[in-house]
């Protein structure tokens, strides 16, 4: 992921994106370089979690995360356990097998979190690149 390069806007405006494991489970996508994470700045699992620490780059340069997403454990048809998520930004760990306490982040598709859902990119309407993207199965 590349931010934008525009440092005139703040905040929520500041290359906003995000990854949604699930189609319900967001890793926010921002440019919150030099700033102290909140649970919804960059890396964070949105709304969740705030990052251990601030692993962003300077804007325009290239962002590189690694997301190792369990899904909730369920019996019959109920969750049982919640989703599990351990996400390293520019190498950096920067959330160690976090419980999301959440069915659904906000934006998040929602439905039934005992099937699957997709993998999808936010769209904020930042000028926001992706590329490289693999999705592995758990080992």
């Amino acid at each position: 992921m590349v931010p934008q390069e525009d440092a005139s806007h703040a905040g929520q405006d500041r290359g906003n994106s995000g990854v949604y494991v699930q189609g319900r489970y967001e890793v926010q996508v921002l440019d919150s370089y030099g700033l102290e994470s909140k649970n919804n700045d960059c890396g964070a699992i949105y709304e969740v979690a705030a990052p251990l620490v601030n692993a962003c780059k300077a804007p325009t340069v290239w962002q590189s995360y690694d997301i190792e997403f369990h899904s909730p454990r369920c019996e019959d048809g109920k969750k049982v356990e919640p989703a599990r998520m351990t996400v390293y930004q520019n190498g950096v760990k920067i959330h160690d097998n976090v419980k999301i306490t959440v069915d659904n982040t906000r934006a998040g598709m929602g439905g039934d979190v005992c099937k699957p859902g997709p993998i999808m990119l936010q769209n904020h309407g930042n000028p926001v690149q992706y590329r490289n993207i693999w999705l592995l199965p758990a080992k």
